[in-house]
């Protein structure tokens, strides 16, 4: 078990960072500032949304930063992380995490393998992130019923949607701890040219095997075996920026190699057939190394991402409707397995994710977005500890998010029907088609100044992965024995929301 973090910090910021002034209006009464949530389709406050919502931004997302996504997120209620050492942790809501909880860059897929197993990080920087939004509840419902669990959306600074004052920002940063000699530098320009902005930005981190203590018969401390993270991440992005909207293009590339934990030193193979199947390794030391900096003899992983990602929002794009928002993403994804010089397994994933939503005027009262979203996956793992056959999946998928609002009652309608074919690139498992639909109601009520209580009810249905159909064989990073079943038919799952709010004043809830 590693142990805790304290890291010494030591962060310098060119970038004026925004200052809130306190104006007294009521000596009793605090002004809260209010944070539309991205993710909400109809871009609504988190005082506003139907169901519990979170957002970490500005000084307190500052304070929570920490390597990975999980370890970020894991102090915001109902929420941990699944760590799996210093370079894979994914967010945990409610009990639920893998696929059943969807994390999504500024609405899109982050299209890498991080659902597959807790070993495979997430492919996001959370120190490069601007803001973090946890949705649960019916809120999910427009991201695909598959989202049981929660959505965690991450709006990045990639591709600028509005001029930097001045004409340009800069934003340098460092941080490091003593437990595992970390270092993590980070720098980023946003430059004006007329109605263009450009955004640079990148990170480097170097982080040794965590350090532990000396043992009491006096003896050196050692290193934590498979506790390194070293990462590199580029983004270059290019916006055009007009009064009604923008549109703009960004590229980034991550790297990142890291070490896997609960690995004793020593040879590993599996023993029987079948449902026997199971995993015995030989020790030479406990799990404990001594001067290898990164100590190549345990597995690690070497992962690469290529990702281009295209986002757009435009006001009054025609007769009856009031904003058109556009996303599309594009990724090259694979990660190597290694155990000393061999490669293990090696994960491959070309993914697209494309989305458009439109948000149209008020009719008959009702005021809501419409929308739909095409995702396209092939993915292959090859080596010889390969457990996933060669697969190509398409999933589409239709929404709608109505609104009402009638007095001191706001009611929200929401539905998604989406279809989804799984080929089988090579072998002689069957092809599996599916298709799914999601529906949701709730209500908000303002029933006192500063005080509202809300409702909801959602029937989410989610499609199974390729991996949980026809994967079967043993996984050497998380020493587990995979195993599939083709037989699997969506998942159907019933919530009910109840939430009471309280939003400004000195105590909040």
């Amino acid at each position: 078990m590693l142990p805790n973090r304290d890291p010494l910090v030591l962060a310098i910021s060119l970038a004026a960072l925004p200052l809130t002034q306190a104006h007294a209006q009521n000596a009793s009464t605090a002004q809260l500032p209010t944070t539309v949530i991205s993710a909400s389709a109809l871009a609504q406050s988190s005082t506003q949304m139907v169901s519990a919502s979170d957002v970490l931004e500005g000084s307190q997302l500052l304070l929570q930063r920490q390597a990975t996504l999980g370890d970020t997120v894991k102090n915001i209620p109902g929420v941990r992380g699944s760590s799996f050492g210093a370079g894979a942790s994914r967010p945990v809501i409610r009990g639920m995490d893998g696929a059943r909880v969807r994390v999504l860059s500024d609405g899109v897929g982050m299209l890498d393998a991080s659902t597959l197993s807790a070993d495979h990080a997430v492919t996001t920087e959370p120190l490069l992130l601007e803001r973090i939004e946890v949705l649960k509840g019916p809120a999910t419902l427009l991201y695909g019923g598959g989202a049981i669990g929660g959505v965690i959306n991450l709006i990045d600074k990639k591709i600028p949607t509005q001029q930097p004052e001045n004409g340009h920002q800069v934003d340098l940063e460092w941080q490091g701890n003593t437990v595992a000699k970390e270092s993590t530098a980070i720098a980023g320009a946003t430059l004006g040219l007329g109605d263009f902005a450009l955004r640079v930005e990148g990170l480097k981190r170097d982080a040794d095997p965590y350090r532990l203590a000396g043992h009491e018969d006096g003896s050196r401390s050692k290193k934590q075996t498979g506790s390194y993270n070293d990462t590199s991440t580029g983004t270059l992005g290019l916006s055009w920026i007009g009064d009604e909207g923008y549109l703009g293009v960004a590229y980034t590339r991550q790297a990142n190699e890291y070490g896997l934990l609960a690995h004793e030193e020593g040879h590993c193979h599996t023993h029987g057939h079948g449902a026997t199947l199971h995993w015995h390794c030989g020790s030479h030391g406990g799990g404990h190394s001594h001067d290898h900096d990164h100590d190549h003899g345990a597995p690690y992983i070497d992962m690469v991402q290529k990702r281009w990602d295209v986002r757009g929002e435009y006001n009054n794009p025609f007769a009856g409707f009031s904003l058109a928002k556009v996303r599309l993403a594009h990724t090259d994804y694979q990660h190597e397995e290694i155990e000393g010089q061999d490669v293990a397994t090696r994960f491959d994933n070309r993914a697209t994710d494309a989305r458009l939503e439109l948000t149209h005027e008020p009719l008959f009262g009702w005021r809501g977005t419409i929308g739909g979203q095409s995702n396209r996956r092939n993915f292959k793992a090859s080596g010889e500890e390969a457990y996933v056959p060669a697969t190509l999946t398409k999933n589409h998928a239709v929404f709608v998010l109505e609104e009402y609002q009638w007095n001191d009652l706001r009611y929200e309608l929401g539905l998604r029907h989406e279809w989804q074919n799984i080929d089988v690139r090579k072998g002689t498992k069957p092809n599996r088609n599916h298709s799914g639909t999601s529906a949701s109601i709730g209500a908000v009520w303002d029933f006192a100044d500063d005080y509202n209580l809300g409702a909801s009810f959602s029937r989410s249905q989610r499609l199974p992965e390729a991996e949980e159909l026809y994967a079967f064989g043993p996984h050497a990073a998380s020493r587990t024995i995979e195993q599939g079943n083709t037989q699997l038919d969506k998942e159907t799952s019933h919530n009910i929301e109840l939430t009471l709010r309280k939003h400004q004043g000195a105590l909040t809830y």
